[in-house]
């Protein structure tokens, strides 16, 4: 599950079967196993309402325009062969103490 805004996240449904109470008013953009399977849930969001998907994936690509999202496609699929993707390979490896 990726969460990529207020109340909104895109799951593969059959792997979260009972989802915490705090997640019962998500919207939830689903993703097929094949998705799923190619970290293509693994987004990176840039902004409200923007978010870098693997080329790959159009059928995520054209949910998310649909809940109003700005997508940018992006050739990235390396990363996926070894368990990860654009969230993985964009973490900081410095981060601020609060």
């Amino acid at each position: 599950m990726t969460i990529i805004g207020p109340k909104t996240a895109i799951i593969h449904k059959p792997v979260l079967k009972d989802l915490p109470n705090e997640l019962k008013d998500y919207k939830f953009i689903d993703i097929d196993a094949k998705t799923r399977k190619e970290m293509g849930g693994n987004v990176l969001v840039i902004g409200p309402k923007k978010v870098i998907v693997q080329k790959r994936h159009t059928a995520l690509q054209e949910a998310l325009k649909r809940e109003g999202y700005t997508v940018i496609p992006i050739v990235f699929t390396w990363h996926s062969l070894l368990d990860g993707a654009l969230r993985c390979a964009s973490c900081p490896l410095v981060r601020e103490k609060l």
